[in-house]
């Protein structure tokens, strides 16, 4: 089968050495049936001496069912997971039914990852997995976490993946595989006493395209056989159809209780060989039936296992089958396995044997899905639960059951899986005015924020609150709440604003209309003290939110962002953040992290936010979220600006607009070009940099949010006022002036007196110290260190040099604590022109990437490798290597001269 696969052999020995070398890599073979996948994959498993060696295969049959593959997997190292921290170990156990406990999908993955990387650090560890297109999807997400995370272990992943499938593995190396060239297909050929003409042999080799399994069976079925016909006539490509067709042949000249015994070897691959004997006895098949199945070579029975010579036979056998057989296998396999106390196999079975609607069978079936939930295995669970609802007679359980499917598909990352079943459900209950209603317009609004057009998720929302306000206005105000987020990202402020409106207008009970009020006056800045304490707010929601509901911080972070105290709304930002990363609700997290990127940046706090955006990043790619991805790359671009990094802002603005176009995700889009200005006010470049600001408020714009359009109008005037072009700006001053005067914040009154100091309609002195005097600014040192440059250069052309070097000073150290180098070098410019000494500048931080920043952090905190790992998912060992990267960068030599750092110390 390897023949005339030197290429590819010699790629795949590469991989496999350079991974005993400590060089970590995935390859995925991508190819038709056939064509030579698995033998590839066995051929590496026998060059990889001096390795862990960890296998798979995926199997159409189980699909849904949770963690099956990643069992098979770790089973050869199962006794490693003692090894791992309490909770992961816990989480693993939890999945592979070893505990019943509870566990998260994420929590799951993290700890398979832990347990890899921890046996690699005996040995290089190769990890191969066969048909990945079968794998269950909990499992399919376990090892997408693995190999995005391979920096620094000695491990080699090679996937097979049949071409064509719907697993997406692009961005990982591929290796596609196709036919063998026309000389290696004959040469293969005649090496296998092919004697048929030249012309028949050419035929062959042109209909086959060069397939390696096509010609093996050709050579044993020989130039008369079936299959040679079929494809010398019929030409198919891909061969998938044909070579069933022709391993089904070869299945029909068993007798008929061996077809029958090979239909549950079909049925059931993973079970011991007893265990289908057993069943196969149920119905009434004599052992006699093993011999000839042996005999044909269809079959291989290695200890008390079984497999078939290729997945396609085992296939060939079950599509075959007549309905009425398979039904009786499933149904004895049932039996069996459940005697054996393999619940989770029996019920799978009983499933695959139901012909009509039947409620104890889904009802058992739901709960089976539940538990695979509480197990981590919301991925597989998904499919559970529709198959339950498939089987509900009563259209109202079937609605139910459809809904859990969803929030498990979404929940574990499958969004357009979710979409399709929220799409199905909710034709069939719209207009019921029900809660599950409710619940499913909530569902279908929450992936197209997260993974859709989020514009589209508040038209949904706010339709649903339409119906349901009257009779179920406490689902209606959550719905709302909702739909302000949706709008938010669609840069929409209008709808903002009309949701907040719609919430402050509903009267629930005292508890309810309060939140309500705190709700409402968040989104015009009014913001009551005790609305934007987080912790306040938290109490109050607990009181009609269950235990666990993440509303309960969602809502208490909003308000707390719009409130008076950015501090504090940080601080418990880091509290939930915390909580969700340890439970392992990833969906959530990363909303929090891009909030806590958002506050950092007015806090000062620009490694944190750096930090916490790069791990929302990260972390988008394992929950399927593109728009929270977009949110933080279009960050991560806004810090690269204000650094002063050129190359990572237009990166990740490539990036972020490359997700937020398809969507419709404005805000990250309007991000992206305040980005863009920031970048080009500080080269300086105003002129550009008035483009860029200009387009986030232009209704022509792609990029227009008006939300965002409110926070940036400081910095348009700014690029207004250096390129000379002031009355471009004053619609947006006069919009500005608007909002700031009916709000309550003085961040607001801040940012409009600097904008009257720069356009020069006041007395520019008293506005600047009336914009300094705020007290909120002194929250937002970067924004205060602006006005005091701004400050300061107006003093020095005002001969007031004393007063200059004051101001003046006082912004380079803030531009230098934070690493704005742009800003600093500016302000050391107007400082060294008034006189004055310009003050030392902190270490070169922005050379750091945001993961190396995120682990400087923690070690610097004093955090262990292994701590650190923990903490950002990641190993020990690429902890290490990122510890190795920095300290060069940084100028250090120990983790000592790490925590001595300043801004480590201060942030």
């Amino acid at each position: 089968m390897l023949h005339g696969r030197d290429h590819e052999l010699n790629v795949i020995r590469r991989l496999i050495e350079e991974a005993r070398g400590g060089v970590p890599g995935v390859l995925v073979l991508r190819g038709e049936a056939g064509v030579g996948k698995t033998a590839l994959l066995e051929e590496a498993r026998t060059h990889a001496d001096g390795m862990t060696v960890l296998f798979c295969s995926g199997n159409d049959l189980e699909a849904g069912f949770a963690f099956s593959g990643l069992h098979q997997l770790l089973l050869p190292v199962l006794a490693e997971i003692d090894s791992l921290p309490a909770a992961q170990a816990t989480a693993l156990r939890s999945a592979l039914g070893m505990e019943d406990t509870h566990a998260t999908d994420f929590a799951v993955c993290a700890a398979a990852f832990s347990l890899l990387t921890t046996v690699s650090e005996g040995s290089p560890l190769l990890v191969v997995a066969d048909d990945v297109q079968w794998l269950d999807d909990s499992t399919m997400a376990a090892l997408m976490f693995l190999v995005r995370r391979l920096v620094a272990d000695p491990i080699a992943v090679l996937f097979a993946v049949r071409d064509p499938s719907e697993v997406n593995t692009s961005f990982l190396p591929e290796l596609p595989l196709t036919g063998l060239s026309r000389e290696a297909a004959a040469e293969l050929l005649s090496r296998n006493g092919w004697r048929s003409s030249d012309a028949v042999r050419e035929a062959l080799i042109e209909s086959t395209g060069g397939n390696p399994l096509a010609l093996a069976e050709l050579v044993r079925t020989g130039a008369e056989g079936g299959l040679a016909h079929d494809l010398v006539m019929g030409g198919t490509v891909p061969l998938s159809s044909s070579l069933q067709s022709a391993f089904a042949r070869r299945v029909d000249e068993l007798s008929p209780d061996a077809r029958l015994l090979t239909l549950v070897f079909a049925a059931e691959p993973n079970a011991p060989v007893g265990a289908l004997l057993a069943a196969a006895e149920r119905i009434g098949l004599p052992e006699t039936a093993l011999l000839p199945i042996e005999q044909s070579g269809l079959v291989r029975l290695r200890g008390s296992t079984v497999s078939f010579d290729h997945p396609l036979i085992r296939s060939a056998v079950y599509q075959a089958a007549l309905f009425h057989d398979r039904s009786r296998v499933h149904l004895a396999l049932a039996a069996e396995l459940g005697e054996r106390n393999d619940s989770g196999r029996a019920i799978h079975h009983r499933a695959m044997a139901a012909t009509g609607p039947d409620e104890p069978l889904a009802a058992e079936l739901a709960r089976t899905a539940d538990r695979i939930v509480e197990r981590g295995g919301a991925a597989a669970a998904a499919h559970v639960m529709r198959r339950a609802a498939e089987l509900s007679p009563d259209r109202d359980d079937r609605s139910r059951r459809l809904v859990g499917a969803a929030y498990a598909a979404w929940r574990s990352g499958q969004a357009a899986f979710a979409k399709s079943i929220t799409e199905q459900v909710g034709t069939e209950i719209a207009g019921s005015g029900t809660r599950l209603e409710a619940q499913v317009s909530r569902l279908r609004a929450l992936i197209e924020t997260d993974s859709g057009d989020p514009a589209l998720g508040y038209a949904l929302l706010s339709r649903t609150a339409d119906a349901i306000s009257a009779s179920l206005p406490e689902e209606a105000m959550w719905v709302l709440f909702l739909a302000m987020e949706s709008a938010r990202l669609a840069g929409d402020l209008e709808g903002t604003m009309s949701a907040g409106r719609r919430i402050g207008e509903l009267r629930i009970d005292p508890v309810h209309d309060q939140l309500n009020r705190w709700m409402e006056g968040s989104t015009r800045g009014v913001a009551e003290k005790s609305g934007s304490n987080p912790h306040e707010v938290l109490e109050l929601a607990s009181t009609v939110l269950p235990p666990g509901d993440p509303r309960r911080s969602m809502v208490a972070m909003a308000l707390a962002m719009r409130g008076h105290d950015t501090k504090l709304a940080r601080d418990f930002g880091i509290e939930v953040a915390g909580q969700l990363r340890a439970i392992g609700m990833t969906n959530v997290l990363t909303m929090f992290l891009n909030w806590l990127a958002e506050l950092e940046y007015d806090l000062g706090l620009w490694h944190d936010g750096i930090s916490h955006a790069g791990e929302a990043a990260r972390l988008t790619l394992d929950s399927g979220q593109h728009n929270r991805r977009a949110q933080s790359l279009a960050l991560l671009a806004r810090y690269a600006a204000v650094m002063g990094d050129e190359e990572a802002c237009l990166e990740h603005v490539r990036d972020a607009t490359a997700l937020a176009v398809p969507h419709g995700n404005r805000n990250a889009l309007a991000m992206c070009a305040w980005a863009q200005g920031l970048l080009h006010l500080v080269k300086p470049d105003p002129e550009a940099a008035l483009e860029h600001l200009l387009a986030i408020d232009s209704p022509s714009s792609p990029q227009t949010s008006r939300e965002m359009a409110r926070q940036v109008v400081p910095d348009l005037v700014e690029a207004a006022h250096w390129a000379g072009a002031a009355d471009k700006v004053v619609d947006s001053v006069s919009r500005y002036e608007e909002f700031a005067s009916g709000a309550n914040l003085s961040v607001y009154r801040a940012g409009l007196h600097r904008c009257h100091a720069m356009i020069g309609d006041t007395d520019v002195e008293a506005a600047l110290e009336r914009a300094l005097a705020e007290e909120s600014l002194r929250q937002f040192p970067f924004h205060r260190a602006r006005t005091q440059l701004f400050h300061g250069r107006w003093l020095r052309r005002n001969r007031r040099q004393s007063e200059a070097r004051e101001q003046l000073k006082a912004a380079a150290e803030v531009f230098a604590s934070l690493g704005a180098s742009g800003w600093e070098a500016a302000a050391a410019a107007e400082l060294r022109a008034a006189g004055g000494l310009v003050p030392q500048s902190t270490p070169e931080f922005e050379s750091l990437t945001p993961q190396e920043l995120h682990v400087a952090q923690l070690a610097a905190q004093g955090l262990s490798n292994k701590e650190i790992a923990i903490e950002l998912f990641i190993s020990p060992r690429t902890v290490g290597y990122h510890l190795y990267k920095l300290f060069p960068k940084l100028g250090i030599a120990s983790r000592a001269q790490l925590r001595n750092l300043r801004a480590f110390r201060e942030g």
